[in-house]
């Protein structure tokens, strides 16, 4: 080959890569958006809501950390409890804590007085 076509070559595999990751993308953002019609997920729809694994997503319930169900051998997963789950493992910041310490010692100080 010479030295024209190699480049040539190669500026058709990059482009071709680009091109396939674009098509996952919008893969992935379809799946996505079909996720936020449905009531309930099988784990492969959870992992992808998620972001996880589904390996990382079979630990969580065998550790009944997340919310699931059983319909016979299948795993399923309500949508809605997800999302309230993911709200749940916030993390609070430094500031929100303070504001519940000042809080709470603003409430307790009245009763006692």
């Amino acid at each position: 080959m010479q030295q024209n076509e190699q480049v040539l070559m190669q500026s058709i595999l990059a482009k071709l890569s680009r091109l396939e990751k674009i098509i996952e993308d919008q893969l992935t953002m379809q799946l996505a958006t079909d996720l936020n019609s449905k009531e309930y997920l099988n784990i492969d729809e959870c992992s992808v809501l998620l972001g996880l694994s589904t390996n990382q997503l079979y630990r969580l319930t065998s550790a009944d950390t997340i919310p699931h169900f059983k319909l016979g051998k299948h795993l399923r997963f309500e949508r809605i409890k997800i999302l309230e789950w993911v709200k749940q493992q916030q993390v609070c910041t430094q500031l929100d804590i303070e504001k519940r310490a000042a809080n709470y010692l603003a409430h307790h100080s009245l009763r006692n007085q």
